[in-house]
C-alpha cells in the first residue's frame, strides 16, 4: 500500500503570506520601499528625464538592477519569515547587516535566478512577436515553479549558489502547478497596474501620456513595484516552509520502512 503525501494548498500559503505581512507591515514595506521602490523611482526618472529614447543598453540595465532589488529584498523578507518561526524578532541592525559570507551567496543567487526567468521571458516575447502573439511571453512564468524558490533556499540552507538552484528545483517538485498559479496572480497584478497606469495617464514608458505629472507617474510605478514584490517575496517565503513542513509529516512511500 503506497500512503499519499499531503498537498500544498493555496489557501494556506496565502494566509501565511498575507498574516506574516499584516504582522510585520512596517518593516516590510519600508524595506520594500527602499529596496524596489526607491531604485525603480530613481531608474524611471533618469530615464524619462533622457533627451533620448531608451534603447536596448537601458532594458539591459533595467534587468540587472532588478536583479540585484529583488534579490535583496526577497532575501530579507525570507530570513524575517524565517526567525519569525523560529520565534525571534529581528532588529532593524541584524536584518542591514548580513555579513559577507551571507550577501554574496544571496545576492549571486538571486541574481542568476533572475536573469534565468529574465531570458525566458524576452526570449519567448521575441518568439511571440515573430509569431504575431506577443501574450506568448508570458509563457515564461513556466520558469518560476524550477527556480522561483532559490533565494529562499540561499538564506535558510546556504548550499552556494548553483546548488541552492538545484535545492530549488527538487522542493518544488509536486508543487510546480500551484506554484505557478501564486506566480501567475503576481503577474496579472503587475502587469494590471501598469496597464491601468498607462490608461490613466500615469505611464512611465518614454511615450506615455502622463496627464498628471511625471511625479505621480513615477511615484505609481514605485508604489505598484513595491507592492507586487512584497508580496511575491511573502508567498515564495510561505511556500517554501509550507512545503517542508508537509515533507516532515508526510508518511514513508513504504509504510513498514517506519519499523525499520
Amino acid at each position: 500500500m503506497k500512503l499519499a503525501s499531503p498537498r500544498l494548498r493555496l489557501d494556506h500559503v496565502l494566509t501565511e503570506a498575507l498574516e506574516f505581512i499584516v504582522r510585520n507591515a512596517p518593516k516590510v514595506l519600508l524595506l520594500g520601499a527602499l529596496l524596489v521602490g526607491l531604485p525603480e523611482f530613481l531608474f524611471d526618472y533618469a530615464t524619462l528625464a533622457a533627451p533620448t529614447p531608451p534603447d536596448e543598453g537601458n532594458a539591459i540595465s533595467s534587468i540587472v538592477i532588478e536583479a540585484f532589488r529583488a534579490s535583496l529584498f526577497h532575501g530579507g523578507v525570507a530570513y524575517l519569515f524565517w526567525q519569525e518561526l523560529e520565534g525571534r524578532r529581528v532588529a532593524w541592525g541584524e536584518l542591514m547587516t548580513p555579513g559577507f559570507k551571507v550577501l554574496v551567496p544571496l545576492v549571486a543567487t538571486g541574481v542568476l535566478m533572475n536573469l534565468i526567468m529574465e531570458v525566458g521571458f524576452y526570449a519567448l516575447a521575441i518568439v511571440g512577436a515573430g509569431a504575431g502573439a506577443p501574450l506568448l511571453y508570458l509563457a515564461g512564468s513556466v520558469i518560476y515553479p524550477f527556480v522561483g524558490l532559490a533565494v529562499v533556499v540561499a538564506v535558510v540552507e546556504r548550499p552556494g549558489v548553483f546548488a541552492a538552484l538545484g535545492r530549488a528545483f527538487q522542493i518544488a517538485r509536486g508543487a510546480r502547478l500551484k506554484l505557478l498559479a501564486l506566480f501567475a496572480l503576481y503577474i496579472v497584478f503587475a502587469f494590471g497596474a501598469d496597464w491601468l497606469a498607462e490608461g490613466v495617464g500615469l505611464g512611465t514608458y518614454y511615450d506615455s501620456e502622463r496627464a498628471f505629472g511625471l511625479f505621480p507617474a513615477l511615484l505609481t510605478c514605485a508604489v505598484a513595484s513595491t507592492l507586487s514584490d512584497v508580496y511575491l517575496a511573502a508567498i515564495a517565503a510561505a511556500a517554501y516552509f509550507e512545503i517542508r513542513r508537509l515533507r516532515e509529516i508526510a508518511p514513508p512511500e513504504d509504510p513498514a520502512t517506519v519499523f525499520d
